[in-house]
């Protein structure tokens, strides 16, 4: 399109300079017909024909000139698209491709902790589950200073023995091993400013959720939803009576790492009881909507 409207613009200047040579040739021959004495008229006409074909000439030198120029523009322009385009196609995949690994990463930590939880790896769930377990023992017995400042002091006699093992091998064996936590200290563990938005984002999600879903119960907008509610808290007292905090997470720790393992080998069963329960309170429920006036049916 360019080319061809250049290609029109240039034929158009052609034209143009041909009549004005035309014109320009008809007055002069007129204007020597008018005088008669001039006696070089023949010489006249001579120049006047060189100086027309010139103009033609110069002419047709425009018309490629400008030819030139407008396939010079419209590869240039081309090229520029074409490199806009790479560029935009570059910038997609780099987006795709960071999504891809985030969603990698995810779905990675999610089955590392599932394959924890089944213990498919006997030895790292074990260790997981001893750790744990012994850290929430310790917290029972003892204050929370003293268990952090027990653990710091462990872990640095441990650093600082192999250090000097090393350090002291080295030397007598004359050889230059470098640090022996080089490969552990040169690992990045700064958390990015995409990473720390990211995390405050879901926790703002989280919090605000949850606000909302309080404010819904203690304003009784579905009564129902309100009574278990309560409920629930009065069985909480007794919960509470009975075990403290960290009993309560000792427990919650032993029945991650139990109960997937039981519903995993007995899940026909379980599937089985716990559809004919929620069955009866679906029915409880059901009966007690009907009963209690101002109840909030649910579509």
């Amino acid at each position: 399109m360019v080319r061809s409207s250049l290609c029109g613009g240039g034929c158009s200047v052609y034209g143009f300079i041909q009549k004005i040579s035309a014109s320009l040739s008809l007055s002069l021959s007129l204007s020597l017909s008018f005088v008669p004495f001039l006696s070089v008229s023949s010489l006249s006409s001579s120049s006047l024909s060189l100086f027309c074909s010139l103009l033609s000439v110069l002419s047709i030198h425009a018309v490629r000139t400008c030819e030139i120029v407008g396939l010079e523009k419209t590869q240039d322009l081309r090229k520029r698209k074409e490199k806009d385009d790479s560029s935009e196609r570059n910038a997609r995949g780099g987006e795709d491709m960071d999504k891809g690994k985030k969603e990698c990463n995810w779905s990675s930590w999610r089955g590392q902790v599932v394959d924890l939880l089944h213990w498919r790896d006997l030895k790292q769930s074990g260790l997981v589950f001893g750790s744990v377990l012994l850290l929430l023992f310790s917290l029972t017995q003892f204050s929370v200073v003293s268990v952090i400042a027990y653990l710091a002091l462990a872990v640095l006699s441990a650093t600082i023995s192999f250090r000097v093992y090393k350090s002291v091998l080295q030397a007598v064996q004359k050889t230059d091993e470098g640090h022996p936590f080089k490969a552990y200290l040169e690992v990045e563990i700064a958390l990015s400013g995409d990473q720390i938005m990211k995390y405050v984002d879901k926790t703002q999600l989280y919090i605000n959720s949850t606000m909302k879903e309080l404010r819904r119960l203690f304003l009784v907008q579905d009564l129902i939803d309100s009574i278990k509610f309560a409920v629930l808290m009065w069985l909480l007292t007794y919960v509470g009576a009975l075990f403290n905090g960290l009993t309560l997470l000792i427990l919650v720790v032993v029945s991650m790492f139990s109960v997937p393992v039981v519903y995993e080998k007995y899940q026909t069963q379980i599937d089985q009881y716990l559809g004919l329960v929620r069955t009866q309170v679906n029915s409880i429920m059901g009966k007690i909507r009907e009963k209690v006036p101002g109840a909030k049916k649910k579509e």
